[in-house]
């Protein structure tokens, strides 16, 4: 600010006449000495902001906060915010409540010179966004932060302020800003999250982004003058929280009391004079009410009213609040303090309804009694009792049970994450205990009727079936300690039992299709549950397709792999759309699109279904043949038509490395009905093929898509005879494509060679190019990108399905052409099996196993250390940016090379212990990462397949 007095002497002495004449004869010495007086004025108040903000920056600290589950509306993340020390000697930080969060959190705080402390929940408040940290002063070394001052009067409209934090991640970010206004109605960030109310909040002319939550706003003299809460990013509009009752909580918390917060379970808004006098307010209470609180600009119209709350029995939306206990009422501050003092009690209130008062007498409870204080995880769901936050959203009483995050089964049945579940199997449920308590009379399988509603219709009731499935996912709990606000978590054991084993008629399954068609009662439909991610798979995943019964003594059914990808999972099969009863995953083929699951046998009557006779014929170019299959509906259909051709199946690879179909021919029918899945049948319904989906990349690698085409019966045929026999199948793990033989002229390939190769097979006149091969260290043994195959053990091959069946033993002999001459490479193969995967383990939010073979294969990793299938967020994994894809092959300098030498080196580790890490991304490019321990939220256990069944096993760690 430019001293006006100063310049005003100046003129008036030095050039008075020559103002007179106007300012373009002011002397240029004059017009020095202003502009001197300028520079230094401003260079002054510049010093006095630098002065104040370097005073203050030791007690401005940046917070790191992980929530492990999605709780109250708010997912699971790790954020970053800023706080403040409020008192030093006590060492009690304020930031925001979204910050310290309800729920369960592991946070921490960063000063200035880079200590870390350990942060506790000391205090949030059930509605505003505000509440408190506390750390242990005596932790911090090497400084001595600074006790910012809160100052709730030094606010106005037009001042100028500053806004210290850890903005847009920056360490320390320092923004200007200036009051724009100190009444405005609290911000709405939309539904289903955390909305604060009944209070007011100041506006300002700034622009705040993420991890500025929770800063002070500063004056001139470094007192706080508000609390950054947020902003809205259309514009520069942020949004801050007064400070009355942020200090009134603070002293109480400093003297060892409790904060008293009341409730009538009533929203309201401040509304304008001229809005009231819409609504029936007279002039004379105006008047009145404008002599009696001069500075007042409105009064308090309700909003909205939890139903079934005692004030539901007399206020109604649109009452404009008069007195409570008889003192008049124009502000948040004034309401919220009666209802503070008389918890438990009752308050007096006088409305203005259509021009008419009315007295009332209404209950006030407890509002901190609303905060859910436990969560319930049940098969990889979390549950909550509704909160009084929800409850506004669902304009619902405060009881139920609140879906915070809704997945497997539940998610499947239909039940989203947000919704609220009221009754299971007709009983009422008000509360998380009342669900676990009726959940634990339910048997192991049993389908359970679940009634709930949606946020996006609370008016009525839906209704969903969920089965009762806690195979992959323990029941956990976990709940608030009221001595020092953290949450405990444990698994618990089931107490419900398995469902009976009762011995009953076997199922007769009455098909309704045409009775000339035997293959219909071979179709059934196969749904697939994958409970997490691994070997590239993203999340939870559900499938289905159509599949076809080859051995009705075993049970047996195949399907391709893009509906059943793996071991790891839950089968269902269902007969004619009328029965669906539970299976297994028997075998997965380890290079094509194949899998076989079995279906109880004692549950179907075996007459009223068939086993699909396979052909052992060759597929013929041109032939007849009858496509049929069951539709997305479980329709039966058929399709006369023929083959016309075979075809190398290409599919794009996925960023992220894997399972697609490779190296392999396929059928293709002429005006094929894309709408089903099933089989290729001849005249007398022989199988020729399998009419399957194959999963692939789109174009630029991340999202799926599937194609559709026959995998041909000697396929069926090798799958059904590996699945008895649980033969090794041996692979040279390449990935090939054909040539014409002119280019295989061009990459220089002998003429006898080429001559013995296309007379191995006149229908297929083509040569087999390697387009990628195991990365090998030398870079010169083995196969090699580029390399021409001629044969396999002396024998000319010309296609993918001559190669793989030749190279069943061990090692073989391949000649291949390199570099226009020809080489013998003798080559170890890979004895796969038909169990993708056997062990999964979870440690620090993250799914690890072995290195996967797509990964090795597309990527070229190695097969040592383990290999992050997926990690979550909010977990340590996601703080310390350990992502999927990555491979741990050191922990504290000591060599991973399996997944027990993980266990060793991990298993004994303490809670909030610090470990390094050394991680190898998929360009085998190292890093080095450290990471703090949490087994509070996170708990380390593993997921093995033995003898045909997974088991947990846990790998406890005391906190």
């Amino acid at each position: 600010m430019v001293n006006t007095d100063v310049v005003h002497y100046l003129l008036t002495q030095s050039d008075l006449g020559k103002a007179k004449k106007g300012m373009k004869n002011l002397s240029i010495r004059t017009l020095f000495i202003v502009f001197s007086v300028c520079l230094m004025s401003c260079t002054n108040e510049t010093k006095t902001w630098n002065d104040t903000l370097d005073r203050i920056s030791t007690g401005i600290v940046n917070i790191q906060f992980d929530t492990p589950v999605y709780f109250d509306g708010k997912r699971n993340a790790s954020s970053q915010a800023t706080g403040f020390v409020v008192d030093a000697e006590r060492g009690i930080i304020l930031t925001n409540r979204h910050v310290v969060t309800p729920g369960p959190a592991t946070s921490v705080a960063i000063f200035s010179n880079n200590e870390e402390v350990e942060l506790v929940p000391l205090y949030f408040d059930p509605v505003h966004d505000f509440g408190f940290f506390s750390y242990k002063p005596e932790t911090l070394q090497n400084i001595n932060p600074y006790e910012l001052t809160l100052n709730p009067d030094g606010i106005k409209v037009g001042q100028e302020i500053r806004i210290v934090g850890n903005d847009a991640g920056q360490k320390l970010s320092i923004l200007d800003g200036t009051i724009s206004r100190l009444d405005r109605n609290a911000p709405n960030y939309g539904a289903s999250g955390y909305n604060d109310f009944n209070t007011f909040y100041i506006q300002a002319t700034t622009a705040s982004t993420g991890g500025s939550s929770g800063s002070p706003v500063v004056n001139i003299d470094g007192d706080v003058v508000a609390l950054n809460a947020g902003s809205r990013r259309n514009s520069s509009t942020a949004f801050y929280l007064p400070l009355e009752q942020i200090v009134e909580a603070l002293t109480r918390i400093q003297n060892n009391e409790s904060v008293a917060r009341g409730t009538i379970q009533t929203t309201f808004s401040h509304t304008p004079f001229s809005e009231l006098k819409r609504l029936g307010l007279s002039d004379e209470q105006a008047n009145e009410y404008r002599s009696a609180k001069p500075s007042a600009s409105g009064m308090l119209v309700v909003d909205s009213i939890i139903p079934r709350s005692p004030a539901s029995e007399f206020l109604e939306v649109g009452d404009i609040l008069l007195t409570v206990n008889n003192d008049k009422i124009t502000d948040f501050l004034t309401y919220e303090t009666f209802l503070g003092s008389n918890v438990g009690g009752n308050i007096d209130v006088t409305v203005l309804r259509h021009s008419e008062v009315l007295q009332g007498v209404i209950a006030v409870d407890d509002l901190i009694s609303f905060n859910p204080v436990k969560l319930f995880q049940f098969d990889d769901s979390t549950f909550h009792t509704l909160s009084y936050q929800q409850a506004r959203h669902f304009n619902r009483p405060v009881a139920g049970v609140y879906v915070a995050n809704s997945s497997s089964e539940f998610s499947k049945a239909g039940i989203g994450s947000g919704t609220l579940i009221v009754s299971l199997d007709g009983v009422t449920l008000n509360s998380v205990e009342d669900f676990q308590a009726e959940l634990a009379k339910k048997p192991e399988g049993s389908e359970m009727s679940i009634r709930y509603f949606s946020l996006r219709d609370p008016k009525q009731t839906h209704s969903a079936s969920v089965r009762k499935d806690d195979k992959w996912f323990a029941q956990r709990e976990c709940r608030k300690n009221d001595e020092d606000g953290l949450w405990t978590c444990e698994f618990l054991d089931d107490t419900s039992q398995a469902l009976a084993a009762e011995v009953t008629e076997p199922h007769q399954i009455k098909f309704s299709f045409d009775e000339e068609w035997e293959i219909a009662k071979s179709l059934v439909k196969v749904q697939f549950f994958r409970p997490f991610a691994t070997q590239g798979t993203s999340g939870v995943g559900h499938a289905s397709g159509t599949g076809l019964i080859i051995d009705k003594e075993k049970g047996w059914v195949i399907v391709d792999k893009s509906s059943v990808s793996s071991i790891l999972g839950d089968v269902e099969v269902i007969f004619n759309n009328r029965l669906k009863v539970e299976g297994k995953v028997v075998f997965i083929h380890p290079l094509h699109n194949l899998a076989i699951v079995s279906y109880p046998v004692e549950e179907i009557d075996s007459d009223y279904i068939a086993e699909a006779v396979i052909s052992d014929k060759p597929v013929e170019i041109g032939a007849q043949i009858i496509q049929v299959g069951l539709d997305y509906d479980g329709r039966f259909e058929t399709r006369e038509t023929y083959i016309e051709t075979t075809y190398e199946l290409w599919l794009n690879r996925f960023n992220v490395p894997q399972y697609i179909d490779q190296n392999i021919d396929v059928i293709h029918i002429v005006d094929a009905n894309y709408d089903i899945e099933g089989a290729i049948v001849n005249e007398r319904e022989e199988v020729i093929g399998l009419w399957s989906s194959f999963k692939h990349a789109e174009e630029e690698g991340s999202g799926s898509s599937y194609s559709a085409a026959g995998i041909p019966a000697d396929l069926i045929r090798e799958t059904i005879a590996l699945a008895e026999t649980q033969a090794p199948l041996y692979s040279l793990d390449l990935t090939m494509t054909y040539i014409a033989p002119y280019e295989a002229i061009q990459l220089g390939i002998p003429d006898h060679w080429l001559n013995r190769i296309l007379e191995s097979d006149k229908d297929n006149q083509k040569v087999v190019y390697v387009v990628n091969a195991p990365y090998q260290e030398d870079g010169v043994s083995g196969i090699r990108r580029g390399d021409v195959v001629l044969a396999v053990d002396d024998v000319p091959v010309s296609t993918f399905r001559a190669i793989e069946q030749l190279s069943q033993k061990p090692t073989v002999i391949v000649s291949v052409l390199r570099e226009r001459e020809v080489h013998s490479v003798e080559v170890a193969t890979s004895a796969l099996t038909g169990i993708d995967i056997d062990r999964v383990l979870y440690w620090s939010g993250m799914r690890l196993h072995e290195p996967h073979r797509m990964a090795m294969l597309q990527r070229g990793i190695a097969n040592d250390g383990v290999y992050s299938a997926s990690y979550q967020f909010g977990s340590p994994a996601e703080r310390f940016s350990i992502y999927a894809t990555n491979r741990i092959v050191e922990i504290d300098g000591q060599a991973v090379n399996s997944l027990d030498d993980f266990i060793a080196l991990v298993k004994n580790r303490d809670h909030r212990e610090a470990i390094t890490l050394k991680l190898l991304d998929l360009n085998n490019k190292p890093m080095v990462k450290t990471m703090k321990l949490d087994y509070r939220y996170w708990p380390f256990y593993e997921m093995k397949y033995d003898n045909g069944e997974w088991r947990k096993i846990n790998y406890p760690v005391e906190l």
